[in-house]
């Protein structure tokens, strides 16, 4: 049986802990309105249920200020999220200029990494720690999705278009490179 990856991968680059951070509190506002309303919808069913078929409900009176929190909560903590991850999304986006260059040639089977000094390695990337890195990918055959879970990096690589990704290595360590399903592989046909 082949080996699978652990529930939480080293953090092993700069943007690794704060994508773990990002990702941990959609989690824990996800399962809060979600056990909450799960909630709610029970004390309802059992608190206003109908006791008997002649039972008239009584009337319901608006509450605007009710309706405002349930809109504005959600809203704000929405936005706030989004905030930060564009905040992130921009970080990793944009690579410093003194960025090692890094070419990657996805085939398929095979990752062929090219450096500046004209090495070549087959499946392997070796990176200096602490000094940022810019791969800049392309596919020579099908779609690829350049994966590296202890560094929270992920891109597509397509042929017949250069895809740049960066990062900097925080820690010395053997790091898989690995060809993920991407959701894009679905909608292709």
């Amino acid at each position: 049986m082949g080996s699978t990856l652990p529930l939480f991968p080293t953090e092993a680059s700069t943007v690794a802990g704060p994508v773990d951070t990002l990702v941990l509190v959609m989690l824990v506002l996800a399962l809060f309105f979600a056990l909450g309303i799960a909630g709610l919808i029970i004390v309802f069913v059992i608190k206003y249920r109908r006791r008997s078929d002649d039972q008239v409900p009584a009337e319901i009176r608006d509450s605007h200020r009710l309706e405002f929190a349930f809109i504005m909560v959600p809203l704000i903590l929405a936005m706030g999220v989004y905030y930060v991850a564009t905040r992130l999304y921009m970080t990793m986006e944009a690579p410093p200029p003194n960025a090692i260059d890094i070419d990657v040639v996805a085939r398929q089977w095979m990752w062929s990494v090219q450096y500046p000094q004209g090495q070549q390695e087959i499946d392997e990337l070796h990176v200096p720690v602490g000094e940022p890195v810019r791969l800049t990918m392309i596919s020579q055959d099908v779609i690829h999705d350049f994966y590296v879970p202890d560094f929270r990096l992920h891109a597509d690589v397509l042929p017949g278009r250069y895809t740049t990704l960066w990062f900097q290595a925080t820690q010395v360590g053997t790091y898989r490179l690995l060809c993920s399903l991407s959701p894009a592989k679905f909608f292709d046909e």
